[in-house]
This record gives C-alpha cells, sequence and structure tokens, in this order.
C-alpha cells in the first residue's frame, strides 16, 4: 500500500509539473503572437492584394524617375574624339525633358570618352543613353558623306522600333538653357530647323539641330533616291517633304522660333553654327552655353 501511494505521488507530481510546463509554453506563444500582430501593425505590412496591386519598377527612366517616351529620341552621330563631345552630349541630356532618351553612334575613337565619364557611364546604365559603335566601313570625313548616310533606310532602321519623333543634333549647335521652349513643343512637324535666310521660300531648316519624324524621311526614301552631287540631305529632305500634301512644314518666322543660324530672332530656343553676320557673342546673356561651340 505504501509502494503503491508512494507511486501516486510520484505521479500526480510528474502531471502536475507538465500541466505548468504546459502552461507556460502557452503563456508564451500568446505572448510571441501578440508581439508579433503588434509588430506588424506598426510596420504597416500589406496584405498580398495590396502587393499584387503594386506595379513593376521602371527600369529605364530618367533621373527623377520619369518613363522614357520611346516614340521620340534625341539622336548624336559623332565619330571625331572632339573634346567638347561629353560636355555638348551631357548639356543636351540636362536640357531636354526627361522623357527623351537618348543615343550615340560613335566611333572606335569615340569610345575611351565614354568608358572615362562617370556621368555618361550613369545615363548608359540607366537605360537613358544607348550608345552604337558604328562599322569603321563607315566614314562621315564630310558633307556629302554625312548626307549619303542620312539618305540611307539602314541608317534609320538603326533606330529603336518606336522611334518616330528625332531630336537631331550636331556639336556646332547648342540648346539654350534659357528658353522656355523645349523640343516637345514642336513634335507635330515633319521637318522643322534653323531657317535658311538665302532660300526663305523652302520650309525646312537646317538638320544639324533639326526635329525630324522618321516615317517622313523614310515615305522621301521609298520615292526619292540621293546621289552625290545633290543637296545636302536637309535640304534634299525638305524638297521632298514640301511634295507631299499632308506635309506639316514650318514657315520661316516659325523656324526662327525653333533656332537660329543666319538671322536674328527674338525668340528661339537653340543655335546652330552662325553666319551672315549673326554673332553667337551677342546672345551669351540669353544663351551662355553657346560658347562652347567656340572651343577646338
Amino acid at each position: 500500500m505504501l509502494a503503491q501511494s508512494s507511486l501516486a505521488r510520484k505521479c500526480n507530481a510528474r502531471r502536475g509539473f507538465l500541466i505548468t510546463a504546459l502552461l507556460l509554453v502557452a503563456v508564451f506563444t500568446l505572448l510571441y503572437v501578440t508581439e508579433l500582430f503588434s509588430i506588424s501593425d506598426r510596420i504597416h505590412l500589406p496584405s498580398t492584394t495590396a502587393l499584387e496591386r503594386v506595379p513593376p519598377p521602371v527600369t529605364h527612366s530618367g533621373s527623377c524617375g520619369l518613363p522614357l517616351n520611346n516614340t521620340k529620341i534625341a539622336l548624336l552621330i559623332e565619330l571625331r574624339p572632339m573634346r567638347t563631345l561629353i560636355p555638348i552630349l551631357l548639356h543636351y541630356m540636362a536640357t531636354l525633358p526627361e522623357d527623351w532618351p537618348f543615343m550615340l553612334m560613335h566611333s572606335a575613337e569615340v569610345e575611351p570618352l565614354l568608358k572615362r565619364s562617370a556621368a555618361i557611364k550613369r545615363y548608359i546604365a540607366s537605360g537613358k543613353l544607348r550608345p552604337l559603335l558604328l562599322s569603321p566601313d563607315i566614314k562621315l570625313a564630310n558633307g556629302p558623306d554625312v548626307s549619303e548616310f542620312l539618305t540611307k533606310k539602314s541608317t534609320w532602321a538603326l533606330l529603336p522600333a518606336p522611334a518616330e519623333h528625332i531630336f537631331f543634333f550636331q556639336l556646332d549647335a547648342v540648346i539654350c538653357s534659357n528658353s522656355e521652349q523645349t523640343p516637345d513643343d514642336y513634335l507635330h512637324y515633319d521637318w522643322i530647323g534653323a531657317p535658311w535666310p538665302h532660300i526663305k521660300f523652302l520650309k525646312g531648316g537646317n538638320g544639324g539641330f533639326s526635329m525630324r519624324r522618321k516615317s517622313r524621311m523614310l515615305r522621301c526614301l521609298e520615292t526619292r533616291t540621293w546621289v552625290r552631287g545633290m543637296n545636302p540631305e536637309d535640304v534634299w529632305y525638305s524638297e521632298c517633304m514640301n511634295s507631299f500634301p499632308d506635309a506639316v512644314m514650318p514657315t520661316y518666322d516659325q523656324g526662327k522660333e525653333f533656332a537660329i543660324e543666319g538671322e536674328e530672332s527674338p525668340r528661339y530656343m537653340g543655335i546652330h553654327k552662325t553666319y551672315n553676320g549673326l554673332t553667337v557673342a551677342s546672345h551669351y546673356d540669353f544663351c551662355p552655353e553657346a560658347a562652347m561651340l567656340f572651343l577646338p
């Protein structure tokens, strides 16, 4: 009897210990779950449905996060490793609206400039600037070489497919950051550039600082062929586009509001290399960046 009583006491003690242990586990579990929900409330964990509503991140965007508009593209074609190339390119990239992507068609000689500039490398990494190494067979040593290159369908096929509105610029032109205008104000034109004082009747303008529509150039290339000895590509394209009844081309005064090169204008967005008595220095108050045009 005594042995049975002793055994019962031991069993009861063990049961009491197990019950106490289970109660402690339950209490700690309850405290842990309560704290977990408290943390969740404090950090506002989103629900699954909320997570599903979050749009995917935009990978190709400007520095402010605005998605790039791939129907537009700013294009520079430069095979010479000029010391003004990087500063002028960066100036355009800072001045154009944020959603403009850029493309640089270049030679192997230009490659070291791109690899050295930290600012350029950031733009390339973000997708805003797309460099394209051209074949060494392509030579752009003079005006006819450039015109021949720009009047080939294969050249415009190098652009991303959605690109329609092309802001074409060269290193002898600059956009004025003090201007209230942007290239977006001229997207409705088939072609616009600084007007020519010696051929005022021709609607269009200089191609070295111009807005042009790819589809309209391709329409010209479907119906005409440029050969050496003809007018430069900008005059050639302007004449062709004016021949279509649905062409949207600027008047002489509208062209002067876009850019100047051979005649003064009270309002303009850019300056192309000057002639006909127009001096860039007289425009430094409004367009001080034009001083870069004189760097060798």
